[in-house]
């Protein structure tokens, strides 16, 4: 049995969830790597829930038949078992994406949760395309070069879950990888 199959049935036995619709499933494990990131600092912040609510939301609203208190519920449980799934949603995942090839969108899920507590995405990704003399567009764009940006915690178990998934082959997605981990220190 596959890794992917063999997941999703642990999944189904594990959470009394045998109805656990398998489409539901597979948006659990493109969301579970922005889970791990957001858990990378030892704690899951406010901001970083709002905006995995936001994410579930915008699912359920865009995917007909989807419960989003349940895609909540799960997200949570997750939350809560987050290492005890690690191994084998991520080969799920990987499995999944061999087929699928949605690697940036599970890159972007990442980095936007990180940025999500830490920052503003646009900062994190101005900051290393400005020209530093350009202080009247870092002022019109409320640049705060000040700001917190990606934790190195963050950062490192971005590059951690792709590298289990199999992602630095993809040249595009390398390249935001590298740009991410070239951010300053928060």
């Amino acid at each position: 049995m596959s890794a992917y199959h063999t997941a999703l049935e642990r999944y189904r036995n594990e959470r009394n969830a045998h109805h656990l619709d398998e489409v539901l499933f597979q948006h659990l494990l493109y969301l579970f790597p922005a889970i791990l990131v957001a858990q990378a600092d030892g704690h899951v912040d406010t901001t970083e829930v709002m905006h995995l609510n936001k994410l579930v939301i915008y699912i359920t609203e865009n995917q007909s038949g989807f419960n989003e208190d349940q895609l909540k519920s799960e997200i949570r449980y997750l939350m809560w078992n987050a290492q005890i799934w690690r191994v084998a949603l991520l080969n799920a995942l990987k499995e999944l994406l061999a087929k699928t090839h949605k690697g940036r969108e599970v890159i972007d899920l990442m980095i936007s949760t990180a940025s999500s507590s830490t920052g503003s995405l646009i900062n994190n990704i101005l900051l290393s395309t400005l020209n530093p003399s350009n202080d009247s567009v870092k002022t019109s764009l409320n640049f705060d070069p000040a700001a917190e940006f990606i934790s190195e915690v963050e950062k490192n178990e971005i590059v951690n879950v792709a590298k289990h998934l199999g992602l630095f082959n993809d040249k595009g997605i390398l390249d935001t990888i590298n740009l991410i981990m070239n951010l300053p220190k928060s």
